[in-house]
């Protein structure tokens, strides 16, 4: 069974959605103003285990996890083995032709209830070439199930809007950034595994908000603990190649408590090791951290639950940004900030001596944050 996390999008064209799972049931949310109920992840996959189905989907988005997990379920689980040779047939974009793939559509069923045709990496396809595909999914023909597979957006508005009409449209947007630790744990429980804390931390910091990414990883990773079912930071370090005691994690640590010692071996282990601690990484990381001090700093109640609900993080993490607060006056906060935004803009080469490396600009940019 793919996995399910605990709250996840859903969309109807092109507005997004959610639903949240309490227990064993779902709380659904519409918005008043579409008449048509709009299609979760979960719908979809419940329609193609009944075989209740529309005629056409188009499975797109920024985040393509949840697209690709359905594409695989209509390719795996709409048609039987033996029924595939004569009722199925996939396209690739760059190298399909519409006529070709409206004369497939077109076809009947041979000793089946229906055709699968899909359409792979629509995203490739010239958008005039594509634009073709007009004219079936207005009438499509009621056996034959189209799935039509965009990696990423800029899919035709106007063949969006047609689809929506008689089929499917399943537009994924990218998570927020906050929400992935959230995903992390939910994907990690849902396989039968638990993770801690700083493990979570390490895998949103390093790999970023890239889904598919992150579930790949974290599958790998899996197979890896060799018959255990706690992931812990040292595997996600060794899995990633990452120090455990010198990442960005325990940089801004360092940093937010002025710990000078600290803050410079881990400088001089990233210089060290560029490729598992690329600068845009750091610099994203310790933006983010001193945005949070800032907010945390101007509440007025600074207990643990407050301060994690305020900055969306788990409440152990807490006590760090409290204690930054004390450290680090406003002016300050807001001069680190500005300091940040500078070094950011010089890594693009703005504002770029001929003569400095991300290694100087790394030193340099921890050195003036701290004093």
């Amino acid at each position: 069974m793919a996995f399910q996390p605990d709250k996840t999008p859903f969309y109807f064209r092109e507005t997004p959605f959610y639903f949240e799972r309490k227990g064993s049931a779902f709380w659904y949310f519409f918005v008043l103003s579409h008449s048509v109920m709009a299609i979760s992840f979960e719908n979809i996959e419940k329609d193609i285990a009944k075989g209740d189905l529309k005629p056409v989907y188009l499975l797109c988005g920024d985040e393509f996890y949840y697209p690709d997990l359905l594409s695989k379920k209509f390719e795996n689980e709409l048609l039987d083995e033996q029924d595939r040779d004569f009722n199925m047939s996939v396209f690739y974009g760059k190298d399909a032709s519409c006529d070709k793939i409206i004369e497939a559509a077109k076809q009947y069923p041979v000793m089946a209830s229906r055709r699968l045709v899909m359409l792979k990496e629509a995203q490739t396809m010239d958008k005039r070439e594509l634009a073709k595909l007009e004219s079936y999914v207005t009438k499509p023909l009621a056996s034959t199930v189209l799935v039509i597979v965009n990696n990423g957006s800029g899919f035709p508005p106007a063949l969006a809007n047609k689809i929506s009409k008689t089929g499917v449209v399943f537009d994924c947007k990218k998570i927020k950034e906050d929400k992935i630790p959230l995903w992390i744990e939910s994907f990690v429980r849902q396989k039968g595994f638990s993770i801690e804390p700083q493990a979570v931390k390490l895998i949103s910091d390093y790999i970023g908000n890239n889904l598919m990414n992150i579930s790949n990883e974290l599958s790998k990773l899996m197979i890896d603990l060799s018959g255990r079912k706690q992931i812990t930071p040292d595997d996600v370090a060794s899995h990633i190649g990452i120090s455990k005691e010198y990442n960005v994690f325990e940089l801004q640590k360092a940093v937010g408590r002025l710990d000078f010692s600290k803050a410079d071996k881990c400088v001089s282990y990233m210089i060290a090791n560029p490729k598992e601690n690329p600068f845009q990484v750091i610099i994203a990381t310790l933006f983010t951290y001193f945005s949070k001090i800032l907010i945390v700093s101007q509440l007025g109640e600074k207990t643990p639950s407050a301060v994690a609900s305020a900055i969306k993080v788990p409440s152990f993490f807490a006590s760090d940004y409290i204690a930054a607060t004390n450290v680090f006056p406003m002016w300050k906060l807001i001069n680190n900030i500005s300091l940040i935004r500078e070094y950011d803009m010089k890594s693009k080469g703005v504002g770029l001596s001929p003569f400095d490396s991300d290694a100087d600009l790394l030193r340099e940019l921890v050195f003036k944050l701290m004093h």
